[in-house]
């Protein structure tokens, strides 16, 4: 079989490199140089554990900004177009509280498995691309916007993605992060492969409180990635 893809952008160069990995021959057309679209603008931002789906039962307070504000993000330009109004029509019934929480579900598993698959061509690939795990701090300047937040991730945890958390977990988790990394750069040292390090168990004192086998983030996967980031 013979694929081509039309876009060297990030979605194209995505889908061109897992159909090869798959054994499919692929070429890839693109009228510039790869990621010199919109994917040379973007800013590169993987966000797994946060998810807001732009339908939500909020957006209706907000319609009259986004609609008419000179610095809204949202730039429509309504044509006589039967498609872009039953889009339009489609995407205001969305925007309601259950579809939202089903949307939050299905975006916080697809983003499981985007970083699996990400995660296994770096290790495959060996690629260089500055990549770093460094965290999210989202800001918000008004408590409506802080509120509405706390509510989505309070949906995220009860669906079991992540969990709230004050100062002092976050000092919790912190500690235990350096502890664990500590353990393993210790092992690697040793000379010890990924398997003898999970073989080590070296968060075994704290699986119980942040330990999981199963979902989007497991004690196996927290160890892995510990383990590549201590072999650079």
């Amino acid at each position: 079989m013979q694929v081509c893809v039309l876009g060297a952008g990030i979605v194209g160069l995505a889908t061109a490199y897992e159909l090869a990995r798959r054994g499919v021959g692929v070429t890839v057309v693109d009228q510039a140089q790869p990621g010199a679209g919109a994917s040379g603008g973007n800013g590169a931002q993987l966000s797994y554990s946060y998810v807001q789906p732009l339908a939500d039962a909020s957006i209706w307070r907000q319609l009259p900004k986004l609609l008419l504000s000179p610095s809204s993000p949202l730039k429509l330009r309504p044509q006589w177009d039967t498609h872009q109004w039953r889009w339009g029509i489609e995407f205001l019934r969305a925007c309601n509280r259950s579809t939202s929480e089903r949307s939050t579900e299905r975006l916080l598993a697809l983003a499981a498995l985007s970083r699996h698959g990400f995660e296994a061509m770096l290790q495959a690939e060996h690629i260089e691309c500055d990549f770093s795990r460094t965290g999210k701090l989202v800001l918000y300047d008004t408590p409506a916007g802080l509120d509405a937040a706390r509510r989505q991730m309070e949906l995220q945890r009860r669906i079991g993605h992540g969990r709230l958390s004050d100062e002092q977990d976050v000092i919790e988790y912190r500690d235990m992060a350096t502890i664990v990394r500590d353990r393993i750069r210790a092992l690697v040292r040793s000379g010890a492969t990924i398997e003898q390090v999970k073989a080590a168990r070296p968060t075994a004192d704290y699986d119980t409180r942040y330990g999981a086998t199963t979902g989007p983030w497991t004690t196996d996967m927290f160890v892995e990635a510990v383990y590549r980031t201590v072999r650079r």
